[in-house]
């Protein structure tokens, strides 16, 4: 809605810019959609609702003015949005906090951070139009793309502790490592 002409230039695809929706439409959406995800919430729970209404104005703020005003911070609120997926989770089966919610949390959250970081390279080109600040603009490509690799490389090193510190068990070190192996692979290039 709020970034169309930018839109037009890095992602024409999307539904306003060709055409198949109007910003007015995708407003009164944005509205509905709203109202509902606030009335689930609400029978989840009041953390489940308070942390929503929060994400909620969070993302609304990114969307109409953080972009503009600090690219790097925009960033951290979508990864703090999608790391937050496993706290609704905890949520919903009643555990506000625990090793499992804490770790997805982490885990979801850097992985966001370290996309979200290479996607403002990938924007470069449409957030130059727009005037935005994002973090290649500030500091540079390569300072950009070696964040991103941090991002990844601490999500490495986080997504163990867990078994290091005995809450989970080598069935999960398992499973997590042909995906760290790969995102450690990643990050190493990037450095």
């Amino acid at each position: 809605f709020f970034d169309v002409t930018i839109n037009r230039v890095v992602h024409p695809w999307r539904v306003i810019p060709k055409g198949l929706m109007t910003r007015e439409r995708a407003l009164k959406y944005y509205f509905v959609l709203l109202a509902l995800s606030l009335a689930v919430l609400w029978t989840v729970g009041m953390w489940a609702f308070a942390v929503g209404v929060f994400f909620n104005a969070a993302l609304l703020l990114y969307s109409w003015r953080m972009r503009q005003v600090n690219g790097p911070a925009a960033n951290i609120i979508i990864a703090l949005t999608m790391g937050s997926a496993s706290a609704f989770g905890g949520f919903a089966i009643g555990v506000v906090m625990d090793w499992v919610v804490l770790t997805l949390f982490v885990v979801g959250f850097l992985l966001s951070l370290a996309r979200e970081i290479l996607a403002d390279v990938e924007d470069l080109r449409g957030d130059n139009l727009g005037r935005l600040r994002t973090l290649p603009m500030i500091a540079g490509i390569s300072f950009t793309v070696r964040c991103s690799a941090v991002a990844l490389l601490s999500l490495v090193f986080f997504s163990y502790i867990p078994v290091v510190i005995g809450e989970f068990d080598m069935r999960y070190a398992l499973a997590v490592t042909p995906l760290n192996l790969l995102l450690f692979y990643a990050g190493m290039q990037m450095l």
